[in-house]
């Protein structure tokens, strides 16, 4: 199969419908229905949309990582579990989850991660208990609880880690356990 060389274009529709005709082709490949060039394409070329072949193979190479993605991951993991035991360790000194944030988010660029993997949940007391709370800007003092759930992301690759314990000690060997008795659960 001949590809096309990569480049910027405003002009899918032309460039596919050379293609096509250049290859002879007929088939043209997308994820969904909605992605189709019909009413796009001259007439004649009546392609045939195949939005199956193209979604397995995407979701077959997201399961698939080669040494150099694994590193990328590695490295992800490692300046958030940084970051995550950076804020253990000044956890005491803290007031609010809105420090506890900006702690994790400076360990995470200093160490040349400038984006999140996704918007960090910091949530003390009652906050804990708030899907995807995201305010961060709750008092630590007396909540007794706290979820810190933030991952870096490095190079488009991200990382996941969520802590929850106390305002003077985290506890994570709690969620290992549950999760493997949650993995036992699944795989039997």
């Amino acid at each position: 199969m001949t590809s096309m060389p990569s480049r910027f274009t405003t002009s899918m529709p032309t460039d596919i419908e050379h293609w096509l005709v250049a290859h002879h082709q007929k088939k043209v490949y997308v994820l969904r229905e909605s992605q189709n060039m019909k009413g796009l394409l001259p007439d004649f070329l009546k392609p045939n949309y195949d939005t199956h072949s193209l979604l397995l193979a995407l979701d077959a190479s997201r399961v698939i990582k080669g040494d150099d993605e694994i590193d990328l991951i590695r490295r992800a993991i490692k300046v958030s579990s940084l970051a995550h035991r950076t804020v253990v360790h000044h956890i005491t000194s803290l007031e609010s989850e809105a420090e506890v944030h900006a702690l994790d988010l400076d360990v995470c660029i200093a160490h040349g991660a400038d984006w999140q993997a996704y918007p960090p949940i910091v949530a003390s007391g009652a906050n804990a208990s708030i899907l995807h709370y995201t305010d961060n800007n709750g008092s630590l003092k007396g909540k007794g609880l706290l979820c810190l759930d933030a991952g870096c992301e490095w190079k488009f690759y991200s990382s996941d880690i969520t802590y929850v314990g106390s305002e003077s000690r985290f506890c994570l060997f709690v969620f290992v356990k549950l999760i493997c008795q949650l993995q036992d659960v699944f795989q039997a």
